[in-house]
């Protein structure tokens, strides 16, 4: 057995062999694009899902909210879910997000796991056991952190996804190489990235993020190297008022981020131009920063990784390794947003 089989994370063949094998009181969770592009496939490997199990959310970030959290628990509740129960949760980052988040509240808690059909998703959202809703226009600001029983991941699902969908979650993958892996990273630099990964390339992004998740599941110490692009990426996520997909942002973010790094002697030249070429090369400019001073200062401050004191961001130190817990002002941020 590997380290992500001991994690109950399985691909393939591995997942198809544990999900028809799950607990008969289910209840399946999707939305209303992996209920018309990624349903039929489930249901080919494991049998027609009938209406009674079936709960289907809106699609899309801004249906990350409490109110769709309450219709899973009202339909979990109509449907008479009980303790004993399993939320499977079908879809992308949104969807594992609010399935772990509703069934790790539903009657204090029932199992989930995550089926995950987006690159994200498969190599970040539906690892690591957070579970998070936005809230007053900020991304991830209410949830907590409960592993699912297990994650299942078919690359299969994946051939359903237009391409923005891959290039977007390819820019997790390139984050996990610049704080964990030069050659995932120098190997992915040199890829499509609007052409699904290789299954080796997606199982060992998921190894990056475990190693990290093992070593401190609270989020507390190390697990902050994976916010690395996030603190900046989120911000200009939240400017664009989703026109801007995460995974973009991300990448967008990992360009200030590294360069904030560079500026402060932590990272030298050759690597940065290398970070900066990449993301160049496979996402193009960085959108155009419209907002006052004070506007970025709120979404900051207001971002979770920060605290009273400062802002905390993950930099890179060199591709293949990040530093968490650096002090970042909001100058430093402006000035590279505006550089």
């Amino acid at each position: 057995m590997n380290s992500l089989e001991r994690d109950n994370i399985f691909f393939q063949a591995e997942a198809v062999a544990w999900l028809r094998h799950r607990q008969p009181n289910w209840f399946l969770l999707c939305d209303t694009n992996t209920r018309l592009h990624c349903l039929p496939l489930f249901e080919t490997l494991f049998g027609t899902v009938p209406n009674s199990r079936l709960i289907v959310m809106p699609a899309g970030e801004a249906h990350k909210q409490l109110e769709t959290a309450e219709a899973i628990w009202r339909q979990l509740q109509l449907s008479g879910a009980r303790r004993d129960s399993l939320l499977m949760n079908l879809g992308g980052g949104v969807v594992c997000d609010l399935g772990g988040f509703a069934a790790a509240t539903w009657k204090r808690g029932i199992p989930f796991i995550h089926i995950p059909t987006t690159l994200m998703a498969q190599t970040d959202a539906a690892i690591g056991g957070k579970c998070a809703l936005n809230f007053g226009g900020i991304k991830n600001q209410i949830g907590l952190i409960r592993q699912p029983e297990a994650v299942c991941i078919l690359p299969d699902f994946l051939k359903s996804l237009p391409q923005q969908e891959i290039h977007a979650g390819f820019a997790e993958m390139l984050k996990h190489g610049i704080i964990a892996d030069a050659d995932l990273f120098r190997t992915l630099r040199q890829e499509d990235s609007r052409i699904p990964p290789d299954i080796v390339q997606i199982r060992r992004s998921v190894e990056i993020k475990m190693s990290f998740v093992r070593q401190d599941e609270e989020d507390r110490d190390v697990r902050k190297a994976l916010n690395f692009g996030h603190s900046v990426g989120h911000l200009l996520e939240a400017l664009a008022g989703g026109s801007l997909s995460h995974g973009k942002a991300v990448a967008y973010g990992m360009r200030a981020e590294a360069n904030i790094a560079w500026r402060q002697g932590l990272l030298n030249t050759s690597d940065w131009e290398e970070i900066t070429q990449c993301i160049q090369q496979h996402y193009g400019d960085t959108p155009a920063i419209t907002c006052s001073r004070e506007e970025l200062v709120r979404l900051l401050s207001a971002d979770k990784k920060s605290d009273a004191a400062s802002l905390n961001f993950s930099l890179p130190t060199a591709i293949g390794q990040v530093r968490t817990n650096c002090p970042v002002s909001f100058d430093e941020v402006w000035v590279t947003l505006h550089s």
